[in-house]
């Protein structure tokens, strides 16, 4: 008897541990492509004229590369990564499995897509509070991959 609630117990937490690490993980991928389409659009309808939008686009922009940032560092924390000098590149590596690295491939091309987005919006403000024309006026790539993002979790969730 005693032995069937302890497991019941077990069990009932490592739920609310799966529920919430779910629910975290959509919450991030959610509100970053929110973050990415508003920081698209305020970063579309910014110029010299109005630099507040570029100003606001490109808070958005670094928000959402914060974001992306914690989403990799909560995923390393619950996988309990640790860092290995290895030849030739050294990276966080998974402490049970010798040869795989931590991070999959969207997770850092969306990393280095946040970044490229954070630097052009960046680029467009200094521009725009010079009163000079921008010569990056709107780039996609950052919502495209967002989109391709919530898409691979829908298909990951769905099996």
């Amino acid at each position: 008897m005693l032995v069937n609630e302890i497991a019941r117990e077990i069990e009932n937490k490592l739920l609310r541990a799966s529920r919430m690490k779910i629910i975290i993980e959509w919450s991030l991928v959610i509100t970053n492509l929110m973050l990415e389409i508003a920081s698209s659009v305020f970063d579309q309808i910014s110029s010299a004229h109005k630099p507040l939008y570029a100003l606001v686009a490109m808070s958005m922009s670094l928000l959402s590369c914060l974001l992306c940032i914690i989403d990799l560092l909560h995923k390393g924390r619950v996988e309990r990564v640790v860092w290995k000098w290895t030849w030739p590149i050294p990276w966080f590596h998974y402490q049970t499995q010798r040869s795989n690295r931590f991070g999959s491939f969207p997770e850092m091309l969306g990393l280095v897509c946040a970044l490229c987005q954070t630097t052009i919006t960046a680029v467009n403000y200094s521009f725009i509070t010079r009163r000079d024309d921008t010569p990056i006026k709107f780039s996609v790539w950052p919502i495209m991959f967002a989109l391709g993002l919530l898409c691979t979790l829908l298909i990951k969730r769905s099996r």
